[in-house]
């Protein structure tokens, strides 16, 4: 059995590498796309948010860095000057944000769309998670999760699509969560705000279409990245516990180079998961009480 699975792999592999080699040629047959565009992408001092402004600096973008913290914004920048370019490069400019001090997105905002005169994508990478059960996770976690990863992004996307409206083009990038599709046991605070942004993108894909303005979302499975250590606990203080699943996940290079990919393809929608996962989410779908023994058996499991 073994020989003839691996007699299998091997005539399949062949076509599977062609097809490879293929695609990465038309993609950077298409990275001309990118330069001299202005790509506001918030998150971008670590994980997904980073990997994906440096793939896009490389490719000639004028990028807008935005996170809370401008010492590692500005080491991003510096990182990003030093690096070695076959096109024209654009020094990024730096925008501190707090996603959380909702309050002062529309001046942000504003001034975003100051530095370089135009947006022509904003990604929104910017979040936060949440390890904790729906009865113990305390209701200001819940508020909080809820004003970094759905209002926060929502004041910001309502000023900048304003514009992009005003010019007729434009591209909203939400980098979500395949927890946005299906909600897993002690993930309901992050879940329910990737669910809120998943609904809050479908209607503005709908409402923007005719202005020339399209929308993107990517639902990520697992990600390599410091998510988990920075998640916080179900009383509000900090998980600081890289989780096997994240360690083991999807690298954040893999990743940003898919959303460039889905961008060049004008996709609308993206998950980037293992099959497994993605069959969950079918089964949500078509078959959502063999979706609910699932996720009741994970939960006796985790406890």
């Amino acid at each position: 059995m073994a020989g003839f699975l691996n007699l299998v792999s091997g005539y399949f592999s062949i076509p599977w590498l062609l097809i490879e080699m293929w695609r990465e040629q038309r993609l950077n047959s298409r990275y001309g796309k990118f330069r001299g565009k202005v790509v506001l992408v918030t998150g971008a001092s670590s994980g997904i948010g980073k990997e994906l402004a440096k793939q896009l600096f490389k490719q000639g973008a004028k990028l807008i860095l935005a996170s809370r913290s401008t010492e590692k914004l500005l080491e991003l920048r510096d990182e990003l000057k030093s690096m070695q370019c076959s096109v024209p490069i654009y020094v990024p400019a730096v925008l501190t944000i707090d996603l959380e001090q909702v309050g002062e997105l529309a001046g942000k905002s504003k001034e975003a769309w100051q530095l370089f005169g135009r947006v022509d994508i904003l990604v929104n990478c910017g979040g936060m998670s949440v390890r904790g059960g729906v009865v113990d996770t305390q209701l200001h976690v819940y508020r909080r999760l809820m004003e970094v990863n759905y209002f926060g992004s929502v004041e910001l996307t309502r000023n900048i699509v304003t514009r992009m409206v005003e010019e007729g083009c434009g591209l909203v990038v939400n980098i979500s969560s395949i927890q946005g599709l299906i909600s897993l046991p002690d993930r309901s605070a992050y879940s329910a705000s990737k669910h809120a942004i998943q609904a809050f993108s479908d209607s503005l894909r709908a409402e923007v279409y005719s202005a020339g303005v399209r929308v993107l979302v990517v639902s990520p499975g697992y990600v390599n990245t410091e998510l988990s250590l920075n998640s916080l606990t179900s009383s509000g203080e900090k998980h600081n516990k890289l989780d096997p699943t994240t360690l083991n996940g999807y690298s954040v290079e893999y990743v940003a180079k898919e959303i460039i990919r889905s961008i060049l393809n004008e996709d609308k929608e993206v998950v980037l998961a293992p099959v497994h996962h993605r069959l969950v989410v079918v089964i949500r779908t078509l078959l959502p009480r063999i979706y609910f023994y699932i996720m009741q058996k994970r939960a006796q499991k985790n406890k």
